[in-house]
């Protein structure tokens, strides 16, 4: 299932803009687009954004994120 940037940005509590930067900075990735050009993004998104954001509440800076995202890879 596939689901688009503004049901994220809906279950996480953030906005559109900061979905997009994280993506621009390499933290989320689209599953693919849709025929009209929406981003579509797959479940594990929506788990990924809310690590990112308790990790930014908990003082931790993106770049540390990053680190941070590839060792839980």
């Amino acid at each position: 299932m596939t689901l688009r940037i503004g049901k994220i940005a809906s279950v996480v509590k953030v906005t559109t803009d900061t979905l997009r930067y994280w993506e621009r900075e390499g933290l989320i990735n689209p599953a693919s687009k849709s025929r009209g050009g929406y981003r579509l993004y797959g479940r594990d998104v929506v788990r990924r954004a809310r690590f990112i954001k308790h990790a930014q509440n908990c003082g931790f800076a993106l770049r540390e994120i990053r680190g941070l995202l590839a060792a839980w890879r």
